[in-house]
């Protein structure tokens, strides 16, 4: 049986992860593009949930031309809705409850501190 890792990930770590896209610099960890790599290329052990939120900040702080918009439809988002491990959805308690896991711990201000660690 395969265990699956499961990781959420924020507008940010979309963002840095296609930082070519987005006149970005190359802020995400190599361990964040790693993961997110291996989603994106079907790697089975690996599930990244993507709260839909983050679509909606993409949309009002950054798609604001067509030739943008087109861009980000087939380089970002046709890749991502495309993916077998990626899934967009809601904020739900589920998605919260993956994000402050730390080792059956949940402590808020070890996770926020383990999290940032993680993708930045």
């Amino acid at each position: 049986m395969i265990t699956v890792e499961r990781y959420v990930i924020d507008t940010n770590s979309l963002i840095f992860y296609f930082y070519e896209m987005f006149g970005q610099e190359d802020k995400i960890s190599t361990y964040a593009r790693h993961l997110i790599t291996r989603a994106l290329s079907k790697d089975s052990s690996i599930l990244i949930s993507i709260p839909s939120v983050v679509f909606l900040e993409l949309y009002d702080k950054w798609i604001n031309n067509e030739e943008f918009a087109r861009k980000f439809y087939y380089n970002i988002f046709i890749p991502i809705i495309n993916a077998e491990n990626i899934e967009i959805r809601s904020i739900d308690r589920e998605i919260i409850t993956h994000m402050l896991e730390l080792d059956g711990e949940q402590d808020f201000r070890s996770t926020a501190n383990r999290w940032d660690a993680r993708l930045a």
